[in-house]
C-alpha cells in the first residue's frame, strides 16, 4: 500500500529453492508499468548459487539512477523479490511524467572472474515505463475553486488499474462529498476528466477545503493524493 511519506529504496526478501544454476542469466518484471511508490517485483536465473548481484535501474540512454549491490542470488541461481521505491524520485524533469527505464543485473561473481560484461552469463536486463504518481489540476488561479471549471489529470495508480477514482471534498477535515471520476485505465492507471464546477455540490459553507483524490469510496486516506482547494469564506447556496 502506498503512503504519502517517501519510503527508502532498497531490494527486499530476495530468495530461491536448491536447484542448479542456468547458463545465462535473465531478469524480467511482472508489470509493463511501475510508478513512484511501487515495489518493482523482481525474478531473475542463471546467476551464481549464492553470488552477489548488482541491479541498476537506468535510463534506456543509460543514465544510471540507482545501484543495489544487496542482492544474492539463492541456491539455484535465482532471484525473486521486491526493489522498493521511495515516492518522490526526483528522477524527472519539470514537465515530465514518465520514460522508459531499464532494469540492469549483473553477476559479480563472473564479472570479478574476468568474463566481459557484455556475456550471457554476467548480464541482463528487461525495461518497462516508470511513471509519476500524481493527480494534476489546471484551474484559473491554479486551485479548485467552487465555481470554476477544473481539468484533472490521474497518473500513475499502477495499482488500481481498471478500478474507479473517487474525489473526495474535505472541509476542515471532514468530509462533505465524494465524487466518481471514472475508471482508471492504461499500463499505468491514467484518467483524465474535467468537471463544470471545482464543488460539484451545494451548499458550500465557509470553511477551508481540499480535494483527495483515491481509488477508495470510502478511505479518504488511502493512495492519496491532496490538493488544497480555495479557501471559502461565505455560504454559497
Amino acid at each position: 500500500m502506498r503512503s504519502a511519506a517517501a519510503a527508502g529504496l532498497a531490494l527486499a526478501a530476495l530468495a530461491a529453492a536448491p536447484g542448479v544454476a542456468n547458463a545465462a542469466v535473465a531478469v524480467d518484471v511482472n508489470k509493463p508499468c511501475y510508478a513512484e511508490g511501487d515495489e518493482i517485483d523482481v525474478n531473475g536465473s542463471g546467476f551464481t548459487p549464492e553470488g552477489d548481484v548488482r541491479l541498476t535501474l537506468e535510463r534506456a540512454t543509460g543514465e544510471v539512477l540507482e545501484t543495489s549491490t544487496d542482492p544474492t542470488a539463492g541456491p539455484d541461481g535465482s532471484l525473486a523479490g521486491g526493489y522498493v521505491v521511495k515516492d518522490e524520485t526526483g528522477w524527472f524533469g519539470p514537465t515530465q511524467t514518465r520514460f522508459q527505464m531499464t532494469m540492469r543485473t549483473v553477476d559479480v561473481t563472473r564479472e570479478q572472474a574476468g568474463q566481459p560484461a557484455s556475456s550471457p552469463d554476467v548480464g541482463a536486463t528487461t525495461s518497462f515505463i516508470f511513471s509519476r504518481w500524481n493527480v494534476g489540476i489546471r484551474a484559473v488561479g491554479g486551485r479548485i475553486h467552487p465555481a470554476r471549471p477544473v481539468s484533472i489529470n490521474a497518473l500513475g495508480f499502477t495499482t488500481s488499474i481498471r478500478r474507479p477514482l473517487f474525489a473526495h471534498w474535505m472541509r476542515n477535515g471532514t468530509r462533505v462529498h465524494t465524487r466518481r471520476l471514472g475508471v482508471l485505465r492504461g499500463p499505468c492507471g491514467d484518467l483524465r476528466t474535467r468537471l463544470s464546477r471545482g464543488f460539484p455540490f451545494r451548499p458550500v459553507r465557509p470553511g477551508r477545503y481540499e480535494v483527495r483524490f483515491s481509488p477508495s469510496r470510502t478511505n479518504t486516506r488511502r493512495s492519496a493524493i491532496t490538493h488544497r482547494a480555495a479557501r471559502v469564506t461565505r455560504r454559497i447556496p
